[in-house]
């Protein structure tokens, strides 16, 4: 079960909400995707209610840029969201980044380098459009690309996936962090895909892009 949003850390009561889907018999992983923007003052109690990882957006590595692109100047508070994660024992720490030509490609180094030797996982995923978000094709920075770009500087070795993954995830050779591609544009990976979502209505969405 992943908990996802909007935003959950906004959530009132958020860790009873954890402590009782926890508790639910044959559940075997519970996940949160977050902005971190609060999650520095409740990494701890959400690890002690039960969560056992995060997905947490950051988009950019610099402060105007981050700054533009989220239109929050909440940098900093992500940061210590991610490092209060990291202390509190959460595994995987997966960073999203959606990676966008023009914009933030030229940071893609500087990720692998964040997590080289940290316990993260930065997931470069491909520049999907999605309503009132603008994308267009030339935005796209495909995974071939990036991965152009990153053996310029590391080794990265292939990690064996399960059915249904949406990541290609790759070990940093002579690190311990993992670097990952979600291939939305250019490799879909529709045909294996098992995920469901329920909504916060109770509505049920089988896909991102459909209608509940």
């Amino acid at each position: 079960i992943r908990l996802t949003g909007g935003e959950p850390l906004v959530r009132r009561n958020l860790e009873d909400l954890v402590k009782g889907l926890a508790k639910l018999d044959g559940l075997r992983h519970l996940s949160m995707t977050t902005n971190a923007v609060l999650l520095a003052e409740k990494a701890e109690e959400l690890k002690r209610s039960g969560l056992h990882s995060l997905n947490i957006s950051l988009d950019s590595l610099h402060k105007e840029r981050f700054k533009e692109i989220t239109l929050r100047d909440d940098f900093d508070r992500v940061i210590a969201g991610i490092n209060a994660a990291e202390a509190a024992g959460f595994a995987p720490i997966k960073l999203n980044v959606v990676v966008m030509k023009g914009r933030n490609c030229d940071e893609v180094l500087d990720f692998v380098r964040f997590v080289q030797n940290r316990k993260l996982n930065v997931r470069f995923i491909e520049y999907m459009p999605f309503k009132d978000n603008s994308w267009d094709l030339n935005s796209v920075f495909t995974y071939k690309e990036m991965i152009e770009v990153i053996q310029t500087e590391f080794r990265l070795e292939p990690i064996e996936g399960k059915p249904g993954d949406v990541a290609k995830d790759f070990r940093i050779v002579n690190g311990d962090g993992i670097v990952s591609f979600v291939t939305s544009m250019t490799e879909s990976f529709c045909s294996t895909c098992n995920r469901l979502r329920m909504t916060a209505d109770g509505s049920i969405k089988s896909c991102l892009f459909y209608e509940p």
